[in-house]
């Protein structure tokens, strides 16, 4: 399995795991937006990969934007709520989540960013994660 596979799926096992009971967007992939009621976009947004040893191990840095959506002119309470279920749900005690032999480890989970999209009102969840991979996989 390559480390972009593996990434991705530790990645997606991590929101997974995260048991977010909303509709959720997921890349790439069909989804019916629902009306007049709260839903989740997943966007992993990897760096590059920084070399750390000469034998083939680098560091991936990324970011897992999770984005909240509610109705909007509802007021943030309900976003902030949601929010804070799904950032309390991500591990930052280094414990790791794996998938293909790749694992990835969160350091800060933090609600970002509010405002309004279109005719919903969005928050969003920055989780900031790491992992090392063997660049010759």
């Amino acid at each position: 399995m390559s480390n972009s596979v593996g990434l991705r799926n530790a990645l997606i096992q991590s929101v997974l795991d995260a048991s977010i009971s909303l509709p959720t967007a997921w890349p790439n992939a069909p989804f019916d937006t629902p009306n007049g009621s709260p839903w989740v976009r997943i966007t992993p947004m990897n760096a590059t990969p920084t070399p750390i040893s000469f034998s083939g191990t680098d560091q991936i840095d990324g970011i897992l934007q999770i984005d909240v959506f509610d109705v909007e002119n509802s007021g943030d309470m309900l976003g902030y709520e949601i929010c804070d279920q799904v950032r309390q749900a991500f591990p930052l005690d280094g414990s790791a989540t794996t998938s293909g032999g790749i694992s990835v480890r969160f350091k800060s989970v933090a609600v970002k960013g509010q405002g309004e999209d279109g005719v919903w009102y969005k928050t969003m969840i920055e989780a900031h994660y790491y992992s090392y991979v063997n660049r010759n996989d």
